[in-house]
């Protein structure tokens, strides 16, 4: 350490000292950095050039995946074409559309009603009966005066015969045979016989009416009974077919259930095959892109190690590498304004001129 006097007023400078070994030793540094340089410049026209990478960055879609897409496409009714790409049918062969379709059929029919169908309910009247009126009994009567009345009457036209054959007979014989006598017992018979005739009818219309009253209200009474069992049997069956069809549609319907519950099935059972061989195929999709990720990963760091190793000897001429001596002396202390820079700034200084001649070899960093 020196001071200096002149007659001026002088500046004085209180500096730190490198030892010699440490000044030899950034000396020996400045003078390397023109081939540090070089080297730099080097690793950048090797590397300056851009290097495509030539391999796979996208893993296709796996054998289980384009099956799985297939099966859906299928189970859905969609056909590809090929050659186009182009959907060319949709929906019609679609898994569970014929059980759908049946189902729809079925519970469509069973939604009609016995009328729709052609049947017709039951119009329940009344029980029909009959007056008894003079007309009804003339018919009801009719009957008796063939079979009684007018076999009473035949008989007794035979009695009244005989006695005639007789009567004349006996006339004859008085030799009274057509006189006068004869005729008086021939009209007092006759009489006897109309009274007899006024009486067998008289007393059987009389009975007859009777009779045929009461098998009017006999055959009114059947009429009724069997009306009423008729209806009550028409009744029973027309609830029973009613019932029977009721049955059936329900049944029907039912059926129409039970196929669209197996369409539904259907559909999802190929949906789980489905979304198996996706998650199948997705596995290895994930694997094989990872595979792709290492080996674009391994390029990218093959491709970025030579700047790393650009970059520590850019580090190096820098002086961002760390360094104890330098920090130990990088401070100077100053107690007035001017004067010179130190050994230290001297060196600094010839790194930086060091640094302008690489730049003169073509080494531009940020370029």
């Amino acid at each position: 350490m020196g001071f200096l006097f002149d007659s001026e007023p002088q500046t004085v400078i209180q500096q730190n000292e490198l030892p010699d070994f440490l000044k030899t030793f950034y000396e020996d540094q400045t003078q390397n950095i023109g081939n540090i340089q070089g080297i730099a410049a080097n690793i950048y026209n090797d590397q300056k050039d851009y290097i495509p990478y030539s391999g796979a960055r996208l893993q296709n879609f796996t054998t289980d995946q384009l099956t799985g897409m297939e099966r859906l496409r299928n189970n859905l009714g969609i056909t590809i074409d090929n050659d186009t790409g182009q959907v060319v049918a949709t929906g019609d062969n679609a898994v569970g559309q014929d059980q759908l379709a049946d189902a729809i059929d079925k519970v469509g029919y069973a939604g009609q009603t016995w009328q729709d169908l052609g049947g017709e309910y039951l119009q329940q009247g009344s029980v029909q009966t009959k007056d008894w009126t003079p007309g009804e009994a003339d018919r009801y009567m009719n009957p008796y005066r063939d079979k009684v009345i007018d076999a009473r009457l035949g008989r007794l036209d035979d009695v009244y015969a005989r006695r005639r054959s007789a009567d004349d007979a006996r006339a004859s014989e008085a030799g009274v045979f057509g006189g006068g006598r004869h005729a008086v017992l021939d009209a007092l018979r006759e009489e006897e016989e109309n009274q007899m005739r006024d009486q067998i009818v008289a007393e059987g219309e009389d009975q007859g009416y009777q009779n045929s009253q009461q098998q009017f209200e006999r055959d009114q009474s059947r009429a009724i009974t069997t009306q009423t069992q008729n209806q009550n049997a028409g009744l029973q069956a027309f609830n029973a077919n009613r019932d029977q069809f009721n049955t059936d549609m329900n049944r029907i319907a039912t059926a129409g259930q039970g196929l669209a519950g197996l369409a539904t099935t259907a559909q999802q059972m190929g949906n789980i095959d489905v979304e198996n061989l996706m998650r199948i195929g997705g596995m290895g999709q994930d694997m094989g892109q990872k595979s792709l990720d290492i080996q674009y990963e391994d390029f990218l760091n093959q491709k970025s190690h030579p700047w790393q190793q650009m970059g520590a000897l850019s580090g190096a001429i820098s002086g961002n590498t760390p360094d104890p001596y330098a920090r130990l002396f990088a401070q100077q202390q100053q107690t007035t304004s001017g004067g010179g820079p130190n050994m230290f700034s001297q060196i600094a200084g010839a790194g930086l001129a060091g640094l302008g001649v690489a730049g003169g070899l073509g080494w531009q960093p940020l370029a």
